[in-house]
């Protein structure tokens, strides 16, 4: 019996190319394999008399997806540019556990849920007893969901992902018709604003394929997950986001990456429409001024500031 190569696990396609992203991103070089090899491992490079170059294409089939990177590898990634716990907590962060493919019974998401930041446990466990009892997750609302979101981080991503594919966790009615659009949201937010942008595709086929069919994200919001030409759409409004974000960037509503994340995060609660025009307009107008519209731009700035440090608060009245 001929044995063949083990089966590659799909989440690799996705992680590695992405790790590689926010590699390329540090070192500040295009996302090429031979920019890769020529910062990180220059001496392999060859030129022939002809001036050829001969490569080992290692670097390469990182960029592909189709080999992830050893210990060694990230090693000398490392050696090189620094940065090593920022890589590696990336590298194996939850978000992979979240994201894998397959069928997973309870005790693999209680594992996963304990790799959260504890600021998201204490959202989604029960408070410990003294006789200690093991961990046991609470019945999940929509405030809880909501709470999560708040975060707008890749923990926060990740955990909705798992709550989303847990048959075990119990999820209220309210929390998981919503749940879908939150996911959607940041994944939006993924396609346009994250190392993930260079595998938009990729990222989606991985939900068609792996996520969605066990988990509750296409029992609403349909339009979102499971229509006709779904991606097409989540890139139009992954792009649209990232435009709105850089026009609240250019008029100083967004001023850190915390403001930026509030931003994102209760623009999902205000009237989507108006804030968008009232956005278009302070960026084509000097100085102005805020209109008091139901859930338009003002309401949101007031929200962000309610979360903000008072030396970062924005003005409500006009911006500049």
């Amino acid at each position: 019996m001929t044995i063949g190569r083990p089966k590659r696990n799909p989440i690799e396609a996705i992680k590695t190319p992405a790790f590689m992203g926010y590699v390329c991103h540090l070192a500040q070089i295009s996302y090429t394999g031979y920019q890769l090899e020529s910062y990180f491992e220059p001496e392999r490079i060859q030129i022939k008399d002809d001036g050829t170059r001969i490569r080992s294409g290692k670097w390469d089939r990182f960029i592909a997806g189709t080999h992830t990177p050893s210990k060694t590898a990230r090693d000398t990634i490392y050696s090189k540019l620094g940065h090593k716990d920022a890589l590696e907590m990336y590298f194996n962060h939850p978000i992979w556990v979240a994201l894998a493919a397959g069928e997973f019974d309870s005790q693999y998401w209680m594992n996963f849920y304990q790799t959260l930041p504890i600021d998201i446990q204490k959202l989604i466990f029960k408070k410990n007893n003294t006789s200690g009892q093991p961990l046991v997750l609470k019945t999940i609302r929509l405030p809880t969901i909501k709470s999560i979101l708040k975060f707008w981080n890749d923990d926060a991503f990740a955990c909705l992902v798992a709550l989303s594919r847990d048959s075990s966790v119990n999820i209220d009615f309210f929390a998981k018709r919503e749940l879908p659009f939150f996911v959607h949201k940041y994944l939006q937010y993924l396609f346009e604003m994250s190392f993930f942008s260079r595998v938009t595709k990729e990222l989606w086929e991985h939900f068609q394929h792996y996520i969605i069919p066990n988990s509750i994200l296409s029992l609403s919001h349909h339009d979102l997950w499971t229509e006709n030409d779904c991606y097409h759409k989540t890139m139009t409004y992954s792009r649209a986001m990232g435009v709105n974000y850089l026009k609240a960037e250019d008029v100083c509503i967004i001023n850190s990456k915390r403001s930026g994340n509030l931003f994102l995060y209760w623009k999902l609660f205000g009237n989507l429409k108006l804030i968008n025009q009232e956005l278009n307009e302070a960026f084509h107008s000097k100085n102005y001024r805020l209109p008091d519209s139901n859930k338009g731009l003002k309401w949101l700035i007031k929200q962000m500031n309610k979360h903000l440090p008072k030396s970062e608060h924005i003005n409500a009245t006009k911006i500049l």
